[in-house]
């Protein structure tokens, strides 16, 4: 009977998530650097490599940062931070309010360049942007350069480089091949169908997703819905109802105002909803709130679940070993989602928890200004130190015999857990 229990603990465990703020904590502007340091103006877009490298599409600082976590620095990766248009090398080219961005199977990168109504693609290989498709505003299909957007938003790419870019000028999807042919793959004029290509209609659509199967998700922003578009062009309604908030089942849910979606390595999308972010698990067809709750303060707190509170989140974006990362536009920050059973290790990171086991009183090698939590065995929260200034502090719980989880967040956002048994 104890394993069984012990089995259901874990499980219940697995569900807590934590948030924590990666960089950005300094307010908005535009500064490289550390990530304790860096600053963000109007962040929206986000994406990353497969070594869980971020690259951000810093809206209102007309460029593309990066952020390395093997060393810990933002640097501006693409663009001069001042507003124009201009292709050429990475250091001199300009942007006009970049929203979404993507990367493909080489590595390069494409970005949605909204305010010159282009999609912009940085080539990694030669340090060049170049303008992939995309001339003047309006709407035309083509090749390349020959075309025309209207206040291009999200962009994703399937299993075959091919692009989908969302317009929420021309409310349509637009599907852009690796040799640049550009044709509208689902959407005709604003309004709400569902149905094949250009019999279907959205309603300023702001992002999109794809999953393993190229399987295109849409965030319908004004139609408060989530939508799916087939390979073959055929659009339904998976999620949403009216506009509001209402957890559940999926097409009785709620949504307001859906500026950002993901999908996991599980089928599970993660769309950001005014100050949430909300879990579409497609197994079942339910909605549920990952993280956050609506509390009209423009607000940024670290924690669990809906403890965290999150202020005008938009893009979102998920590593290959499913850590989700997401924008915050106002306040300027870029955030961190994991489980409180992240597989982070304690000898990568050079820190130690000991004597594991103990009896209640732990030191923790660490650096200094970090933030302690620790979780019994049901996900909730148990003890908390913030702010501990100096190494191997002996840490006094008062906690009873059992298993924990100690998560530790250091002052640059970087969070290590790790098991731990009180005897």
């Amino acid at each position: 009977m104890k394993k069984i229990l012990l089995v259901l603990f874990v499980c219940s465990i697995v569900t807590a998530q934590q948030v924590t703020t990666v960089s950005g904590f300094a307010g908005a502007g535009y500064v490289d650097g550390s990530l304790a340091n860096a600053k963000f103006s109007g962040p929206i877009g986000i994406c990353a490599d497969p070594t869980g490298t971020l690259y951000i599409a810093d809206g209102n600082n007309y460029c593309v940062r990066k952020i390395d976590f093997s060393t810990g620095v933002v640097s501006t990766f693409a663009g001069t931070a001042v507003q124009g248009f201009a292709d050429g090398s990475m250091a001199t080219a300009q942007f006009h309010s970049p929203g979404g961005i993507c990367m493909d199977s080489a590595g390069n990168l494409f970005v949605a360049d909204r305010g010159n109504n282009k999609i912009r693609k940085i080539d990694v290989s030669t340090g060049m942007v170049s303008t992939f498709a995309g001339s003047t505003q309006g709407f035309a299909n083509g090749t390349g350069t020959s075309t025309k957007f209207n206040n291009p938003a999200g962009i994703c790419i399937d299993s075959n480089d091919n692009l989908y870019v969302v317009e929420w000028g021309n409310n349509v999807v637009r599907k852009i091949t690796p040799t640049r042919q550009v044709t509208t793959f689902a959407g005709s004029i604003n309004g709400f169908a569902d149905g094949v290509g250009s019999a279907a209609k959205f309603a300023t659509p702001m992002a999109l997703c794809a999953d393993a199967q190229n399987t295109i998700f849409v965030a319908d922003t004004y139609n408060a819905k989530i939508r799916k578009i087939e390979p073959n062009g055929t659009v339904s309604t998976i999620a949403g109802s009216t506009y509001g908030y209402l957890d559940g089942i999926a097409l009785t849910s709620q949504f307001s105002t859906t500026n950002g979606i993901c999908i996991d390595s599980n089928n599970n999308l993660y769309v950001t909803d005014n100050d949430r972010i909300r879990k579409i698990d497609l197994t079942n067809n339910v909605v549920s709130t990952y993280v956050g709750s609506l509390t009209g303060a423009y607000a940024t707190v670290d924690g669990e679940g809906n403890l965290a509170l999150l202020s005008d989140p938009k893009g979102i974006g998920i590593t290959a070993n499913d850590i989700i990362y997401f924008c915050q536009f106002g306040p300027c920050k870029i955030r961190k989602i994991t489980s409180i059973l992240s597989t982070d290790n304690f000898v990568e990171n050079s820190l130690q928890l000991y004597p594991n086991p103990n009896t209640g009183s732990f030191s923790i090698n660490t650096v200094q200004n970090c933030s302690i939590v620790i979780y019994d065995l049901l996900g909730q929260l148990v003890f908390t130190k913030k702010n501990l200034q100096s190494e191997n502090t002996l840490l006094e719980t008062g906690l009873k015999k059992g298993g924990y989880l100690v998560c530790i967040t250091s002052a640059e956002g970087k969070t290590t857990n790790q098991k731990m048994v009180i005897e």
